[in-house]
């Protein structure tokens, strides 16, 4: 509430303890070094003044962690991200607009300020930001009482926060966080004085064949969603073969699908109306990612070999590559937002890319480090999960390599699996989906998983398959 803090029992629902201590109104909350810390202001008292208070959890003593003072604004939520402290301050009715977001170094020092877009402003009616937590490299920031969040990301210039969708959440606004058990987030309904759990999504992206579709693998028998090139909006019906055998499906924020396929095609999809936003030709294309400033890298592989570069928002269609570097056997791509690199997947080797924003288009990309596959026949590749870490599938092993102190080690569960097409690690609950090919052919019907028991789908000839999260727009 917004006097005091209660701790129950999951399980049970009992009510455990109750925090003592003055507070006026507490807000959003985090669990920081075995403490929990809490946004709280005088709101709606004048002038303003905002604190971090902190609970011990054993004792339920609630203390001032940090007085800002009179800091403009009302501190809604805190939280602690990569060595820095992200504080929102709010403002409420017309003056909302004025909201903002604060960083500050580890001596409380504020080192930037952004405020928020129109899309979100906009949206709040004369309410503010109640709630807000770092979801990888981007934002999700929740209002006042409306069942949705704002995925939000730090823009490359200015001061204003970049709006990149809309989150539908079973939660009315407020503060929310991060769930550990599920792996999904915690929030409240205020209105019904309850405690609500959104469980991640567990949908599987599966491709192979000339479709690309969507199951729950709760009810695999059922196609949640499924795409066809011929079916496609925008799509010149000339351009359909390009899509006879599909082998790459990344979901993307916004609604993005991106596909491509060995029969030349790559095309970016937006899922509910199923239109193609973005087409090209690729000599037997296998893995594509999008790139900052609208770019796109694909991997053409044999025949191909190399990784090309595509404006995303050409007019063309299909579009033609500004650039290409050779890499024998391109396989997969993989944007690495935190080292500003592309890695580039080939039969023998991992490269990492780099971009020079001055260069000529056709010359942006350079080669700036080559890593030697301890074994041949490099095929998927994809984040392990930890920030570090890549999945590095060949073809007789499933390996990691470390991002940071370059090197390649067996993965300890995979080890000598051979014929992997694609690994995945689910982004918060860390659950691993595979496919692995059978013996007599580059496909099988079957998905495989770390933690359950294979899915068999009767019938299909799968490449890929990918769980259903969708990665942040670079």
């Amino acid at each position: 509430t917004n006097h005091q803090i209660a701790k129950y029992d999951r399980e049970t629902g009992k009510r455990l303890a109750a925090s003592e201590g003055d507070a006026q109104h507490l807000n959003s909350g985090f669990l920081w070094q075995g403490r929990l810390l809490c946004a709280h202001s005088n709101y709606p008292r004048v002038p303003e003044r905002s604190e971090i208070k902190s609970l011990d959890l054993k004792t339920m003593r609630l203390t001032t962690f940090k007085d800002f003072g009179n800091h403009g604004g009302s501190l809604t939520w805190v939280v602690r991200y990569e060595k820095h402290w992200w504080c929102n301050f709010a403002y409420y009715g017309a003056k909302n607009g004025r909201t903002y977001l604060a960083k500050f170094d580890e001596d409380w020092n504020e080192v930037s300020r952004w405020t928020y877009p129109e899309e979100v402003i906009s949206k709040l009616g004369r309410y503010s930001l109640s709630g807000g937590i770092w979801d990888g490299n981007s934002l999700l920031v929740t209002g006042h009482d409306d069942p949705v969040a704002f995925r939000l990301r730090l823009p490359q210039d200015g001061n204003v926060l970049t709006f990149i969708e809309r989150v539908a959440v079973p939660f009315t606004g407020q503060g929310f966080a991060h769930d550990p058990r599920t792996g999904g987030l915690v929030g409240i309904n205020r209105a019904n004085r309850q405690i609500v759990i959104a469980a991640p999504t567990a949908n599987l992206i599966c491709c192979g064949a000339d479709e690309v579709f969507i199951i729950d693998p709760a009810d695999p028998g059922r196609k949640i969603w499924s795409w066809r090139a011929k079916g496609s909006a925008s799509m010149h019906e000339s351009c359909c073969a390009k899509f006879r055998s599909t082998d790459e499906c990344k979901p993307y924020a916004g609604d993005l699908l991106l596909v491509t396929s060995s029969s030349g095609g790559v095309a970016l999809i937006q899922r509910a109306t199923k239109k193609c936003l973005f087409l090209a030709e690729s000599r037997n294309a296998h893995s594509a990612c999008l790139l900052p400033q609208d770019q796109i890298a694909v991997a053409s592989s044999y025949g191909g070999d190399k990784v090309e570069f595509y404006d995303r928002q050409a007019a063309d269609k299909p579009a033609a590559a500004q650039q290409s570097i050779p890499l024998k056997g391109a396989h997969g791509t993989v944007w690495d937002a935190k080292r500003k690199c592309l890695w580039a997947l080939g039969g023998d080797e991992l490269l990492r890319l780099v971009a020079n924003g001055r260069a000529a288009i056709d010359q942006r990309w350079s080669v700036a480090a080559r890593h030697r596959l301890p074994t041949p026949g490099g095929h998927d590749l994809s984040p392990a999960g930890d920030g570090v870490r890549l999945l590095v599938t060949s073809n007789t092993q499933v390996l990691l390599f470390d991002r940071d102190e370059p090197s390649f080690q067996v993965h300890k569960q995979f080890g000598d699996a051979a014929k992997v097409k694609s690994i995945t690690v689910h982004p918060r609950t860390k659950k691993i989906v595979y496919h692995q090919a059978s013996k007599e052919h580059w496909w099988s019907d079957t998905i495989r998983f770390d933690q359950r028991d294979p899915i068999r789908l009767e019938g299909e000839r799968l490449y890929k398959v990918r769980w259903d999260q969708p990665e942040e727009l670079p």
